[in-house]
């Protein structure tokens, strides 16, 4: 699995990814201060008290949100970090670039929400295009306060079929919705590991793309394929074209990660 990478380039993301909660929690307490409308005097005890009251329960919701976003993949992933990412080895220029790319992208989220930035990360499996991904989310959900959603392919479609036959009254548009409105959204391999998609899979691909398009909402994109030909093929053109409007793209060609024990 990726290894933490050289120390130069962990210094430059150490505020990013290895930074206590403590750190975070002074932020928070920081801007509590700084903030005129809660009125709050660092001098004093008593609103100090309360500031870290505060930070502490927000913490506790970033916690919690991260852990949801996670979910049954948390074991595998819930300590994905940039500083994890093993850029040695076999084109280790492309991987640094790749990584320092993300990293980029992670740092500057905000601005990436404000100008509607998608990140798309494409290549073969087993590249750790994954990893990159949940390291920006990790950054967004901890640093930020990001409401985020991670979801593959597979479970978009069986999620559509679903609501097909939700006695509840749960519509297909109400799935979209509820996608569309998720800030930052992770969508891994959203082609099938074999075969090509069906009509049917083209129009959810393309309903959520053009949701998130017109909400303005940035989409993290790990996809399988060799260049964005093949995506643009596969995926149908208006759905690529619209995930590709103004997105950072992030080309990972290399050997896969994973390996046998022997």
């Amino acid at each position: 699995m990726p290894r933490r990478a050289p120390e130069s380039y962990s210094t430059q993301t150490s505020n990013l990814d290895r930074s206590s909660l403590g750190d975070v929690r002074d932020r928070l307490i920081n801007e509590s201060f700084a903030d005129p409308d809660e009125g709050l005097d660092p001098d004093d005890p008593i609103d100090r008290r309360f500031a870290e009251a505060e930070a502490h329960a927000e913490l506790r919701r970033r916690g919690e949100s991260w852990i949801k976003f996670l979910g049954p993949r948390a074991p595998r992933y819930r300590e994905c970090r940039f500083t994890d990412f093993q850029i040695d080895g076999e084109k280790a220029e492309n991987k640094r670039t790749a990584l320092a790319k993300a990293h980029e992208y992670a740092v500057t989220l905000d601005a990436r929400v404000r100008e509607r930035n998608n990140l798309l990360l494409y290549g073969p499996v087993g590249a750790g295009k994954d990893h990159l991904g949940v390291a920006v989310v990790r950054f967004g959900v901890w640093c930020r306060g990001a409401k985020a959603r991670w979801i593959n392919g597979q479970e978009l479609f069986g999620d559509f079929r679903d609501a097909m036959d939700d006695v509840r009254g749960r519509s297909e548009a109400d799935a979209i919705r509820a996608l569309a409105a998720v800030e930052l959204l992770l969508l891994s391999d959203p082609l099938p590991a074999a075969g090509e998609l069906t009509d049917f899979q083209c129009n959810i691909l393309y309903r959520l793309a053009e949701a998130r398009y017109c909400a303005g909402r940035p989409t993290i994109v790990s996809i399988n394929v060799s260049d964005g030909g093949e995506a643009r093929r596969r995926m149908g053109a208006a759905t690529w074209d619209r995930l590709c409007h103004g997105a950072w793209c992030v080309p990972c060609f290399w050997s896969s990660y994973r390996h046998t024990a022997n």
